[in-house]
């Protein structure tokens, strides 16, 4: 008996997850582009700190997205992305 019931099919998921889609630099690059209306990334170095900060914490809500890719694009440190 145990072992039918082994072998019966169901639909459980109790250790399973979906897996996150991880976007690439380049596509995350395009959304914070747009993010920036248009505006080279550099342009984070001329903006006060709570716009800097602002950007940064809507640049997080990307789906797919790491704090360290965020750094990387923007060229600043991963402890700022953590901070803002």
């Amino acid at each position: 008996m145990f072992r039918q019931y082994m072998e019966e099919a169901n639909s459980d998921k109790c250790l399973e997850h979906d897996e996150m889609k991880r976007k690439t630099d380049a596509e995350v690059r395009e959304e914070i582009l747009h993010l920036m209306q248009g505006h080279p990334v550099q342009n984070i170095y001329n903006m006060t700190k709570e716009e800097r900060n602002t950007v940064l914490r809507t640049a997080k809500t990307i789906e797919g997205t790491t704090y360290r890719q965020i750094a990387r694009i923007f060229g600043i440190s991963t402890s700022v992305i953590f901070k803002a």
